[in-house]
């Protein structure tokens, strides 16, 4: 009677133990999501931006400004570029 408790308590430990794994992969996969779609949305933006401000350093006055619609830090940035570029 022992013995059959002791496994019963066994498997729930084991099923717990599962448990708490599925819970962290999941927690680690949605984790890495977010940090794509962040990067996404604020590294790739930016890059954009460093690279039309040294198409403008090297004279290139004729450039696209990407994300200068934005709405957020990254368009406020943009918009900043195409000033200085209209003032030169």
């Amino acid at each position: 009677h022992v013995e059959a408790q002791v496994a019963h308590a066994m498997a729930e430990a084991r099923m717990f133990q599962y448990g708490v794994g599925g819970v962290l992969l999941l927690a680690i996969l949605v984790s890495a999501a977010l940090a794509l779609n962040m990067s996404r949305r604020i590294a790739v933006p930016i890059a954009d931006v460093a690279r039309t401000i040294g198409e403008v350093q090297r004279g290139n006055l004729d450039v696209a400004l990407p994300n200068a619609d934005r709405k957020d830090e990254i368009g406020i940035l943009a918009a900043s570029v195409r000033g200085l570029v209209e003032q030169a």
